[in-house]
């Protein structure tokens, strides 16, 4: 391989003479001595794209321009006129609310199954994170948690407009999800009333009790995948109840999987004690619909199909 050895100057320049890796070159070269004409000032000039007789150039201060060229009777470009060129950059002071931008849409990406999407957005951050190991902190992982169960879907909205009828549905199986209701329990932790050479003490409990909620809410998965042609039946129905009961059945099932996925996925990757304290939290205090509206379901479709 020519990597392997030295290649002369002179032979280097045969080999590459015509070639757009030597135009490049010669472009970015031929863009810095202009510089001063371009951008009002003397400045080192990358080349941000090139094209048959234009290409995009940037300076030092982040301004960008567009310079036409012609190829001289030598054979190497000579910049003949130029245009400011604007594109959406990041300043240093928005630096952080871009990465934790980039950071969800990652993680929206992985739970949608959507990996390109996820790695080309990894890419545009990686630069930006000093230390690539954390790219997501703990705050932005319950964030994303808290962000999730609040987010609008169809099958809430029918919740909050009906809910005096799904509870008369499922009858006296309320008084038993009333009984198990989950309650957020350590608040404690994480607004800073037990300091943080005590918090040590809790992860035991802190642990168990957030695997117990993660759990659940795969269970609600679960229970809910165990439904799914019912579902798929009753919102392919052509009486308006069932095709209803269906659609919020699916909308629920694919918000539950969601909630599933990026809760096991924050929990996995936060290990700060009053982090996975609030995790828990945030999730117990979501949970108790998520009961009620999984019953409801199972209740409505067991006379289904």
């Amino acid at each position: 391989m020519l990597l392997d050895r030295f290649v002369p100057p002179d032979e280097l320049k045969r080999v590459t003479e015509g070639s757009y890796e030597r135009l490049i070159e010669q472009l970015a070269e031929e863009a810095t001595k202009a510089s001063q004409r371009i951008f009002g000032q003397a400045c080192q000039v990358k080349l941000v794209s090139t094209f048959p007789n234009h290409a995009v150039v940037l300076a030092e201060s982040g301004d960008a321009a567009r310079v036409r060229f012609e190829m001289s009777g030598g054979g190497e470009p000579m910049i003949v006129s130029h245009e400011p060129y604007t594109f959406t950059s990041v300043k240093p002071s928005d630096s952080k609310a871009f990465v934790e931008s980039r950071s969800k849409e990652i993680v929206n990406a992985l739970l949608e199954g959507d990996d390109n999407r996820a790695y080309s957005r990894a890419r545009e951050i990686l630069p930006m994170v000093e230390d690539k190991r954390e790219i997501i902190s703990p705050a932005d992982l319950v964030k994303l948690v808290q962000d999730h169960f609040g987010r609008e879907c169809a099958w809430k909205s029918a919740y909050e407009s009906n809910q005096g009828g799904i509870h008369k549905a499922i009858g006296s199986d309320l008084g038993m999800i009333d009984q198990n209701r989950m309650e957020a329990k350590f608040t404690k932790l994480y607004d800073g009333s037990i300091p943080v050479e005590q918090r040590a003490g809790y992860e035991g409990l802190v642990h168990s009790d957030l695997i117990r909620v993660v759990e659940s809410f795969e269970k609600l998965r679960d229970r809910t995948e165990a439904l799914t042609e019912k579902f798929t039946a009753l919102a392919a129905s052509t009486i308006e109840k069932e095709r209803s009961l269906g659609g919020f059945a699916l909308d629920f099932e694919e918000d539950v999987q969601r909630a599933a996925k990026v809760l096991r996925e924050a929990a996995s990757g936060v290990f700060d004690v009053a982090a996975r304290g609030q995790l828990h939290d945030v999730a117990s205090k979501a949970m108790y619909r998520y009961d009620v509206a999984v019953r409801y379901i199972e209740t409505a479709t067991q006379d289904q199909g």
